[in-house]
């Protein structure tokens, strides 16, 4: 913990600065407590797939023009999401877990000529005590990682203000950075949010939110990277946890992989349909895991007393499951054991026709032990579309 507290901030020194730095960017839109520039349009512009609500009205203004109701860019864009829970000793997973989430218009699987934005979102439940240690992302190839982008004080202070808000609710901070990747070539994009404890109801001391995703530059005039190190496969969809705490023990530093398999390009890229009774998907962990859970429209921000039309299915604990939902056991697979690349894998069959028209969110939970301390969680958002 000692080499980290140098990185706390000052949360009143860092919303001052966050102040000025948004009032001195000349010709921006005000978006979620900071700055974001604007970005010329191309001509031709694909709304990005599975943007909720939220993220539309942030980013609108500068995406699609304060006109259109959606988020536009040069390319094809997904909306992706993942989040991690830390749950104490003695309680299950649910609303009244600490969760942060990590949210993008991603183009993932997609090819890139130029530098691009990223419109982020970041969300906060229960999480008072922890102060942000930084945020960021990278490209990795086989030489190693390469600076994307990382969060600057401004952000930063924005980011401590949502979080410190977010005991008495869900809050949420929006801004956009802009991607500097040095090299043409295929890269897994790896990054989320790293944050430290501050207070005594903090689960863990270090812990960090790492997403995965892949897409390929070709950048005119960049030299060309090497391959990965994992294959750039642009249908898989994971996330890493990373958590440090101390006990009797001694010090602990561990790490929970989980994700989407190769089928989950296909429900990014498709519109179910109503009269298909059903369709697949594979859900792997790689690290970690315990019980698990697949999920539609799952609600873990607040309590539900009963079920409703929209989430017919709530847990003992007032946790919405969705409009439908399937346990998965014990998802446990130990990377040292197998290093080989092997993964513990499930396809799950969601019955399509039971859920209506219009966009859902395939929700996939894998928890696992932290010894002493409680529960991690990673959950992984695939959107998809029934008509």
């Amino acid at each position: 913990m000692a080499s980290y507290s140098s990185k706390r901030k000052d949360r009143l020194g860092n919303v001052l600065v966050g102040i000025l730095i948004c009032i001195g960017i000349f010709g921006a839109t005000y978006l979620g407590g900071c700055a974001v520039a604007h970005t010329a349009q191309a001509a031709t512009l694909t709304p990005c797939f599975g943007a909720p609500a939220t993220y539309v009205t942030a980013f609108d203004t500068v995406r699609g023009q304060g006109k259109n109701g959606a988020v536009t860019y040069p390319e094809a864009r997904v909306y992706l999401e993942w989040q991690s829970w830390a749950t104490p000793n003695g309680e299950t997973p649910g609303h009244h877990s600490e969760h942060m989430h990590f949210g993008a218009c991603v183009p993932q699987g997609a090819t890139v000529t130029t530098t691009f934005d990223l419109d982020l979102a970041y969300t906060f439940h229960n999480m008072v005590d922890y102060n942000i240690d930084h945020g960021g992302e990278q490209a990795v190839v086989s030489t190693g990682g390469q600076t994307l982008w990382n969060t600057t004080p401004a952000q930063e202070a924005q980011l401590e203000a949502a979080m410190d808000a977010s005991g008495t609710g869900t809050t949420s901070a929006y801004f956009s950075v802009t991607t500097q990747p040095t090299t043409s070539g295929p890269k897994e994009v790896r990054g989320g949010l790293t944050v430290v404890q501050s207070g005594p109801s903090a689960v863990f001391e270090i812990w960090a939110l790492d997403s995965r995703w892949y897409y390929t530059s070709a950048i005119p005039g960049q030299p060309q990277a090497a391959n990965p190190p994992v294959p750039a496969k642009v249908a898989y969809i994971r996330m890493r946890t990373m958590a440090d705490w101390d006990d009797a023990k001694g010090h602990h530093h561990d790490y929970h992989h989980s994700g989407f398999g190769g089928d989950s390009e296909y429900w990014m890229r498709s519109t179910f349909t109503t009269y298909w009774s059903s369709k697949s998907l594979l859900l792997q962990v790689t690290d970690g895991g315990g019980p698990g859970l697949a999920m539609v429209d799952p609600d873990f921000h607040n309590h539900y007393a009963a079920p409703t039309p929209t989430c017919p299915n709530v847990d003992a604990l007032g946790n919405c499951l969705g409009r439908w939902f399937q346990d998965l056991g014990n998802n446990k697979f130990d990377w040292a054991i197998a290093p080989d690349g092997g993964a513990w894998q499930k396809t799950v069959t969601v019955p399509a026709s039971s859920l209506g028209s219009g966009l859902h969110r395939f929700v996939f939970r894998s928890d696992d032990s932290a010894p002493t301390r409680g529960t991690w969680s990673n959950v992984v958002v695939l959107p998809f579309r029934v008509r």
